[in-house]
Order: structure tokens, then C-alpha cells, then sequence
């Protein structure tokens, strides 16, 4: 055995043996460390994140936790509640917040190292599920996005992010921070050597915080690249999706039978401070007066606030418009409020398609009764026509009848005299041309 083989093997017993040293059962090491993990409480009373002591009376969490948080809490495993009195450090990039509470409690060890392998556990409150306990290895050490992370495969799920990742000896390797959404097993954490309290840092108000963190463009860009991608209306059942950065595309996803009829609304906009503006070109169907559908597209302003990662505000135009020009005759603005949507939303159907329908069958009855009223009349037409074609055939005949015994009286088969006949006959002849002609 040479010497660089010897020297690779005592490493490795030496590394097993720091392993080994001080290893406990996952239930010794949840026993006396449970206590020191906690939950992050929003306004609302609702559980967001988990956290842990980092000293006495600072807790430890993610940055993206308490980002968007004015007036957020803690609860401890026996249930109590403390407010968050301030917040001491903060760190973007490393995603992790320093925070001063008004409870004191049993900080946890930080480790000062991680090896590759080692068995890791994980405490947080996933889905509002306090204390809950999953466990694995380190599966690596990593740099994504020129970040150190701990990737492990230890279950990690929402409302995990915050919690400590501890080793076999209880203590902190890492601050959960995020998992892989669309795979098994990928989870990772920040290191706690990137952990540091300034104490220079100014001690900030949560109001103070996100007053500083919308002046501050590293966060303005963080929180523009970082966005979801898709989002819904509170106000109805619109699907947004986005293509985030800071010049954005925005695109209302339409249900299919929208989408047929030639709905569409798609826009760029750049981003100014917390704000992006823009326009959004949209393609309406209309229906004209013969019931046929037809598409109009008008350019509409549109502007977006950032209020968070979780939560944006929509000024748009909405525009008023004659269908058979397309010209605009009423601009008003909307304002609306969108929060990330989950894969299983979807836009529902405008309605403008049963309208459609309604509207071409209610033009198909009109259109119905009109040619019925039509052929009514023409039969009627039709009628008279025929009635008065009898009636002038009879009066043809009668009159041919009263000429014939006129002429037939007055050309000498008359018993009257020559001057009575001529009187009578005159004025039977001028009656019967006047009936008759």
C-alpha cells in the first residue's frame, strides 16, 4: 500500500469517526431540538414558513418567508404566540432573514461542517402540519446560481422553508430554503456558514423593511425575475401567464371555445422601479346586427405593481367599441388584484359564445317569421289575384249575356213601338257599356 493510499484512508476513517462522534436516533435529536423550532405567522394567523432560534431572542428564516410580511408573528410547538419585534439581517442572494422576537428560547448549534452523505433530518410546518420530521442524506454540495447550497433528499414541502436541516449530532447544517417542484427527493438548503449577523445593520421596523426593500433595485430585480408564471384574477376566473424579467410578457390564456371564437390579449412591458407599463393588444368577438361574429383589436394601456412575489395589482383600459367599424367609443380603467395560480385553474368560457348562439337563433326565429309573414302575404296576394279574375270572368260573361238580349230586343223583336223601343233600347245600351267598359 503506497503512501498516497495510506493517507486516503486514514481520511476516510477519520472522516466516519467525526461522523460517528456524538450520533444520535432521529428521536433523541428531535426531542431536544423540537422546541427550538417555530413557526412564522402572517397577518392573518395563517402559517407561511417555519423558522428556528439562532440566539436567544433571534430567530432564523428564509428571506422570502417575511418579504412580503407587515406585521408578522411567531408560534412555538406548545402553541404560544409572540410577536416579530424587528427585523436585525437580511440576505437576497442567500435567502435567509434575521429576526428579533419578544420570547426567548433555546438557540440551536450551528455546524461547522457538511460532508457529502451525512444523514440530515429536517423540522418545519409543511402545509400548516407543526413539528413535522422527514429525513435523508446530503446529497451534495452545490453552487446554482452562484449560490453554495446543501442538496438533499430529505422531503421538503411548502411551509418547510425556514426550518433547520440537522445532522445525526442536532446540529444546524442549513436553513431549508426550496425544492425541485417537479421532481422527487431534491430539496435544498443554505449553508449556515452564510449565516451572519451585522451588527452594523440598522434594526428595522417591518414597515422600515419593506420601505427599503422597494427603494432597493437588487430587490426590484430579484422579485421581477422571480415571479410565477401564471396568475388568476381574484375579481373572476382570468388566467394570466407571464414571462417574468424586466421587460415582461403578459398573455390572458382563454378557454378553447374563446380562443375559437378569436379572443386573444397579449403585451410587453417595462419594468419602472416597482412598476411595469405597457399595452396590451386585445382581439374581441363582437357580433354585428345580422348575428354574424366578427374579431376587433384595440390596443388597451395596462400597468402592473409589484406588491410581492405572491401578489400583483392591474390597472388596464377596457375599451367600448362599435363592432361593425371596430372603432373605439368608451375607454374606462379597471383595477385588479392577481395572485399565482395553481396549475389545476384554468380560464373559464366568456360566455360570449352562448350569446353568440342565443343571438344567431334568436336572428334565425326573426329571420323564419319574416319569410312565414311573407308567404302569407303572398298567398293572400295570390287569393285576391284569383277572386277578382272570378269576379271579372262573371261580369264578362253577364255582360256578354245583357248585350247579347239587348241586341237581340232591339234589332226588331220588340212588341214596343219604333219610338219607345229606341228610348229603352238607348238607354239599355248605355247602361251596359257602363258596366261593362
Amino acid at each position: 500500500m503506497n503512501t498516497r493510499t495510506i493517507a486516503s484512508t486514514l481520511l476516510l476513517l477519520a472522516t466516519l469517526s467525526a461522523l460517528g462522534a456524538d450520533d444520535r436516533s432521529i428521536a433523541n435529536i428531535v426531542a431536544t431540538t423540537r422546541n427550538s423550532v417555530i413557526e412564522i405567522i402572517d397577518e392573518n394567523g395563517s402559517t407561511i414558513g417555519s423558522g428556528f432560534y439562532f440566539k436567544s431572542n433571534i430567530v432564523a428564516t428564509n428571506f422570502h418567508v417575511i418579504e412580503s410580511l407587515t406585521n408578522p408573528s411567531i408560534r412555538t410547538v406548545q402553541g404560544d404566540s409572540n410577536p416579530v419585534l424587528s427585523v436585525l439581517g437580511f440576505s437576497i442572494d442567500d435567502d435567509y432573514a434575521l429576526l428579533k422576537v419578544s420570547a426567548t428560547g433555546v438557540p440551536l448549534r450551528a455546524a461547522t461542517s457538511t460532508v457529502v452523505g451525512e444523514p440530515v433530518i429536517a423540522i418545519g410546518t409543511p402545509r400548516g402540519l407543526t413539528s413535522s420530521v422527514t429525513s435523508g442524506i446530503v446529497s451534495s454540495l452545490r453552487v446554482l446560481n452562484g449560490r453554495r447550497m446543501i442538496q438533499t433528499d430529505a422531503a421538503i414541502n411548502p411551509g418547510n422553508s425556514g426550518g433547520p436541516l440537522l445532522n445525526r449530532r442536532g446540529q444546524v447544517i442549513g436553513i431549508v430554503t426550496s425544492k425541485v417542484t417537479d421532481a422527487q427527493g431534491i430539496g435544498f438548503a443554505v449553508p449556515m456558514q452564510r449565516i451572519s449577523l451585522d451588527v452594523t445593520s440598522p434594526e428595522l421596523t417591518f414597515s422600515q423593511f419593506q420601505e427599503s426593500l422597494w427603494n432597493d433595485e437588487k430587490y426590484l430585480q430579484y422579485v421581477a425575475q422571480n415571479l410565477p408564471q401564471r396568475w388568476r384574477l381574484q375579481s373572476d376566473s382570468g388566467i394570466w401567464r407571464i414571462e417574468p424579467g424586466n421587460q415582461l410578457t403578459i398573455e390572458r390564456e382563454f378557454a378553447e371555445e374563446d380562443s375559437q371564437l378569436g379572443f386573444r390579449a397579449r403585451g410587453n412591458l417595462e419594468r419602472e422601479g416597482r412598476l411595469f407599463r405597457g399595452s396590451l393588444e386585445t382581439r374581441y368577438a363582437c357580433m354585428l346586427p345580422t348575428a354574424k361574429h366578427k374579431t376587433c383589436t384595440v390596443d388597451n394601456k395596462i400597468i402592473l405593481r409589484m406588491n410581492s412575489q405572491r401578489h400583483l395589482e392591474m390597472d388596464a383600459e377596457v375599451s367600448k367599441f362599435d363592432c361593425s367599424s371596430c372603432s373605439v367609443t368608451q375607454t374606462i380603467w379597471t383595477k385588479h388584484s392577481l395572485l399565482p395560480a395553481k396549475s389545476s385553474e384554468h380560464s373559464k368560457p366568456t360566455g360570449a359564445r352562448r350569446v353568440l348562439e342565443n343571438a344567431q337563433e334568436s336572428k334565425q326565429k326573426q329571420d323564419d317569421e319574416e319569410r312565414n309573414n311573407l308567404y302569407r302575404k303572398q298567398q293572400e296576394e295570390e287569393q285576391r289575384r284569383r277572386n277578382l279574375e272570378t269576379l271579372l270572368q262573371r261580369r264578362k260573361t253577364a255582360c256578354i249575356g245583357a248585350i247579347g238580349r239587348v241586341e237581340t230586343f232591339c234589332n226588331g223583336n220588340s212588341s214596343l213601338g219604333p219610338t219607345a223601343a229606341a228610348s229603352f233600347c238607348g238607354q239599355a245600351q248605355a247602361e251596359v257599356q257602363a258596366y261593362c267598359y
